[in-house]
C-alpha cells in the first residue's frame, strides 16, 4: 500500500509534525469527498445533513439560526443559504419567531425526519475509511483527536 509519501510524490518532509499535519488534510480531503459521494443520492451535501442533525436534536423544538451556527461541524459554512435550501427542498420549516419578529424559528419537518431515517439505514458506510482501524486503533485516535481539538480551542 502507498504512504503518503508516494501518493503526493513528495520524498522528504521537514519533520515528523509536517509529514502528520499534510497526512492528516490528505486524509480529511479523502473523506470529504467519501462523504459528498454518500450523501449524493439523498440530494444533500454533508453541510445540510449537519443542519438536519442539529435540528433532530433539538425536535420537537425550534432553533434558530445562531444555534445552529454554532453547532455546526464547518464553522465556514453560510448557515442561512442552507437553511434556505432545507426550506426549499420542504426538509425544514422556517416560521417567524413570535418572541422577536427580527428572528426565525427552524424545525425539522417530516420529510426531513424521513431522509434522515433513510441515511441511518446506510450511515454504516460514512464510517467504512475508519473501518481499516480496529476498536483499539479507533480509540487511541479519537483520544489524539481530542488532545488536538482541546489545544485548538483553548487558545479562543
Amino acid at each position: 500500500m502507498p504512504g503518503i509519501e508516494d501518493l503526493i510524490k513528495q520524498k522528504k518532509f521537514k519533520n515528523d509534525y509536517q509529514k502528520g499535519m499534510i497526512s492528516l488534510l490528505y486524509v480529511v480531503n479523502q473523506i470529504n469527498d467519501h462523504q459528498a459521494e454518500f450523501f449524493k443520492p439523498h440530494k444533500l451535501s454533508k453541510q445540510q445533513y449537519n443542519v438536519l442533525r442539529i435540528l433532530i436534536g433539538q425536535f420537537p423544538h425550534a432553533c434558530n439560526i445562531n444555534t445552529i451556527k454554532k453547532r455546526m461541524l464547518d464553522k465556514n459554512s453560510d448557515v442561512s443559504r442552507i437553511v434556505n435550501r432545507l426550506c426549499k427542498t420542504n426538509l425544514i420549516t422556517v416560521t417567524i419567531c413570535k418572541k422577536d419578529r427580527r428572528a426565525v424559528d427552524i424545525i425539522i419537518n417530516n420529510n426531513g425526519i424521513k431522509v434522515l431515517n433513510t441515511i441511518d439505514e446506510d450511515i454504516e458506510k460514512i464510517e467504512k475509511p475508519l473501518m481499516a482501524l480496529d476498536d483499539k486503533e479507533i480509540n487511541h485516535l479519537n483520544g489524539l483527536l481530542e488532545k488536538i481539538i482541546i489545544k485548538l480551542n483553548k487558545k479562543k
